[in-house]
This record gives structure tokens, sequence and C-alpha cells, in this order.
């Protein structure tokens, strides 16, 4: 059922959390220890943990005409910032900041954050925000950028690592975001968002004001949920990783089917699988785990025996940010899975010692989460045919 949690599975996130409300648009934000059902659809949010490097992304500390703490010009382009308002859009804190003046080329920029995070070489991170052109003219474009720089505090190039299109921003906040396509280059000591804006004409005048609401800056391959210090606390803030887990009977760890709802938002990264659910021992040496697997969006059940993989099904493929059914049965004879409708894939291979029930996670460590949401999750306490599976997840 949609925004409920079975009081049979343990839930634990050592920190608050934000998610989109019920009308899919509002933030709200759970306290530590309290799952977040995600949009109209009502699924369990499941992360790993992330911290937001930007110390302040809420804009607090102007005085109206001066800037935010820690945020200012790149490069001004002949633009003054005229004022700065904190304001609030759909439960997103931030900025409202008016520029004017006679621009001297085409563009500028500015960032949130002018010292920057501490980074490394070989490191990925994602960055950007929620922005909007609220009034004025010209319309603006915004292309951010992530910005790595060495001890000396000299800027890195990062060829051709920037992936946003700079498109016109619209009236209502949307997403602003970056990805490096590749890791940061070799001898990175720090990075910062910056959002170089467009559409200037030299010479004429310009007077616009631009909402930036709640910039975010994380290490890591994909995007997560926002993540804000509290009000008045300007800081660099962590979210824990989102823990649902369910000890196995006996019976259970024997044999069963786990029949799940799963909408991911992305296919998986490069190098790191998005974790669905597995059934483990406490540990990853003895567990089947269904993961969508890294550099793609192939869904497989692997059976894992003595920490090595004895089987690999793989019934099928998602598509981010579609909700898709998967069932997995699985007893001393061995394990089948289906996707989507497709006829189950089967396997001989088992695994023993299965004590728990681990969601949205592909490793006890909690490195490889789903960074989605989980709908129904339906547990049969026997091996349900391969025919079954197959109609149960029919979508």
């Amino acid at each position: 059922m949609p925004g409920v949690i079975s009081g049979l599975l343990g839930f634990g996130r050592s920190s608050a959390g934000i998610f989109t409300g019920a009308d899919g648009a509002t933030w709200q934000q759970a306290a530590a220890d309290v799952p977040r059902f995600q949009g109209p659809a009502g699924r369990l949010v499941v992360e790993g943990a992330r911290t937001n490097s930007i110390p302040n992304p809420r804009g607090e500390g102007s005085n109206g005409t001066t800037w935010p703490t820690g945020w200012g010009f790149i490069t001004a382009g002949g633009l003054s910032l005229a004022g700065c308002t904190q304001i609030s859009t759909a439960g997103r804190p931030g900025v409202r900041l008016r520029f004017s003046g006679t621009p001297t080329g085409t563009s500028f920029s500015f960032t949130c954050d002018a010292s920057g995070a501490t980074a490394a070489a070989g490191q990925y991170w994602a960055g950007g925000a929620w922005m909007a052109q609220a009034s004025g003219s010209p319309a603006i474009g915004c292309n951010p950028r992530l910005v790595p720089r060495d001890a000396s505090n000299v800027v890195l190039g990062m060829g051709g690592n920037n992936l946003a299109t700079g498109a016109n921003l619209t009236t209502t906040p949307q997403a602003v975001r970056h990805i490096p396509s590749g890791t940061l280059p070799t001898n990175t000591a720090t990075l910062r968002v910056f959002f170089e804006c467009s559409g200037l004409t030299s010479g004429v005048a310009a007077d616009f004001t631009l909402d930036v609401l709640s910039p975010q800056l994380e290490q890591g391959r994909t995007y997560s949920s926002p993540i804000l210090p509290a009000a008045g606390a300007p800081a660099a803030t962590a979210r824990a990783a989102d823990v649902p887990a369910y000890t196995l009977s006996a019976a259970l760890a024997a044999r069963g089917t786990l029949v799940a709802t799963v909408m991911l938002p992305q296919a998986a990264p490069g190098g790191i699988d998005q974790g669905i659910w597995q059934l483990d021992d406490g540990s990853d040496n003895n567990r089947i785990v269904l993961r969508n697997t890294a550099g793609g969006s192939t869904v497989q059940a692997l059976v894992v025996s003595g920490g090595t993989t004895v089987a690999t099904l793989s019934p099928g493929s998602m598509v981010a940010g579609t909700a898709f059914r998967v069932a997995v049965g699985w007893s001393s004879s061995g394990a089948s899975a289906s996707l989507g409708g497709s006829a189950a894939v089967s396997t001989a291979s088992i695994a023993t010692g299965l004590t728990r029930l681990l969601v949205g996670h592909a490793a006890t460590a909690l490195n490889r989460a789903a960074f989605g949401e989980v709908g129904s999750l339906d547990l049969h306490p026997t091996r349900l045919p391969d025919a079954t599976l197959q109609a149960l997840t029919l979508n």
C-alpha cells in the first residue's frame, strides 16, 4: 500500500531526509528514522549516505543588497548585484537575486561557495541547483559547471565533462545540474559549483532577477535527494543511508518469493550497481542479490555462496524513471527470476544461511544503494512456480 511500511520491516536512517510530498512538487522533511514516501505513488525512498558540501545552500547572511555568506561573482561582466531576498518555493529555500547594469560581454558567472569543497583526483561529483528567472530581461540561460582547483588555487581543465545544455531558464524553478563524464583531474584539491549565465548583449542595459534554490554539491556518480543544514546553522551537511531490513524466519530463509515494484530514476552509472534488495547472512559472502547492473539498465539476480558468485540470472531490463515489477523465488532446489512479465529464468544454485532481507541495497556496506523508490514489496512463504512469477510481474 502506498505510504505504508509494515511493522515487520525495520527502518533506520540516522539523520533527517528530504522528499517530495504527495503533490509531486513540495519538499518535505522526515525526521531521523522516519521513512520517506515519495510523490503521488507513495513509494519508499532508499538512498545511500551523501553530504552536501555547500555550507550555505539556504542563501543566508545577506543584508538585502549583499551576497549571501560564501556566495559571489566569479565574473561580473559589467553587472552588479542590486538585491538579494530569501525566498521559499514549494518548500525549497533559496534566494532571489536581482542583477542590473550594462554588460561588457554576453555572459556572467557566480558561485554559491567561494571556498569550495575538499576534493581529489579520481573522484566523481555532482552539483547543481533549482533555478528560475523570476522577472526582467534579457532571457537568461544557465550552464552549471564544476570547477576543480589545485593546491595553488589554479583552475584545472575538465575537457568535455560539461553536460549541461545552457537552455534558457523558465519562470518555474527547474533543476539545473551537472555530472562530470569523467573523474576529477590530477592534482585536484578543491571543487566548487559555479553558474555560467548567458543571454546578455554587450552594451545593452540589463535588469533581471534569478531564483537560486538549494544548491548542492555531493560526491557520487548520481544525484540524490536535497540535503540542507538547519536554518541559521550553515555547514556542510550529511544525510545518512536509508536502511529498511527484515529478519527472516528459518522457513523463509529456506524458501520464499519476493515480488517488488521499483522505480529507479536513472540508469546505473559506470562502476557501481543500484541495489534493489538482497537476502543475506549479515555479510556479502552468502546471499541472493537483486540489482540494476553497473553501467546500464540490466536487472540481474546473483546467487553468491562462500563469497563466490555461483549463478547470474538476467530476467530483463528496466527503463529509467518508469516503475517495473520483478519477482525472485528461492528454495533448496535453486532460484528463479522474472521481470515485467518475462518468462522466468532459473538456476539450481543456492545460497545458505540466509537471515536477513535488506531492501534497496546490494551490499552490506550500504555503498550500492538504489537511489530510487521501492513500492509494493510482497513476501510469499513459498517458492511460487515460474509461471506465477511471470504473471505477478506483469505491469
